[in-house]
């Protein structure tokens, strides 16, 4: 419960976990990224690893796809298939060379295509780049539901809010979202999804987004990206988040 001005307001917080509504957890990606650099790293290569994973990328799957990778597994003419307690995942590394900057971190990855990707690098001798020592990439096409998972927690916390005055549903999420349109169910703005919600549950004034900052990259400020959904008009006091609001 919040008091502001006078008012209390009741807030029903939600914590999404590492890799919420996703097929590939950026928790268990992170891993295995971070592996392979290191790896990378001990003998002095620089890596382009291309995995293809037709589901899910369990925690089980990440020191059997490191192993793989270190021991040059689909360092050959192609990718070379590889099985793990009953799942098949395709396995390519390249050598790799080139340096990048934080401006153009993600136009260099985004030059791969990859369905999930992370570059690791090292500062220059210039100090204005990045070396890069690895750039790791799961290739696949997996139909994910974020929003079914956003969708059940803003329903719990709207179930929680019921019979009380306006309250807010907050979210956070554990995993970096750069972006929290790219949770939305279609190709409508998210506002309208979440207004839709908020229509049939009049006790929701607002539904609060928060995630983790990418302290992965460089140049990371202090905290995530934050995002508030509520209805107008605005059921809380003027001051009360107005200068976050969307």
């Amino acid at each position: 419960m919040v008091y502001w001005h006078g008012v209390h307001i009741p807030v029903q917080c939600k914590s999404k976990p590492p890799g919420s509504g996703r097929v590939v957890s950026q928790e268990v990606f992170t891993t295995l990224a971070g592996c392979i650099a290191r790896d990378a790293k001990v003998t002095g290569k620089s890596l382009l690893v291309r995995i293809g994973s037709t589901g899910k990328i369990r925690p089980e799957d990440v020191d059997f796809l490191c192993h793989q990778v270190s021991r040059g597994v689909g360092s050959g003419m192609g990718p070379a298939l590889v099985t793990h307690k009953d799942r098949t995942f395709t396995v390519r590394s390249q050598p790799l060379s080139g340096q990048f900057t934080s401006r153009s971190l993600q136009n260099y990855l985004s030059n791969f295509a990859f369905h999930v990707g992370m570059v690791i690098g090292e500062p220059a001798r210039s100090g204005t780049a990045y070396n890069a020592i690895a750039v790791v990439g799961i290739e696949a096409n997996p139909q994910e539901r974020p929003w079914n998972s956003l969708r059940r927690s803003i329903m719990e916390g709207a179930r929680q809010l019921k019979n009380g005055p306006p309250g807010i549903v907050a979210i956070y999420y554990a995993d970096p979202v750069r972006d929290f349109e790219a949770l939305r169910p279609a190709d409508e703005p998210m506002k309208v999804s979440i207004g839709q919600l908020l229509d049939s549950h009049p006790h929701v004034g607002a539904v609060l987004m928060a995630s983790e900052p990418d302290l992965q990259l460089p140049q990371t400020g202090d905290s995530g990206h934050v995002s508030v959904y509520y209805r107008k008009p605005w059921p809380f006091p003027n001051d009360f988040l107005l200068n976050e609001s969307s």
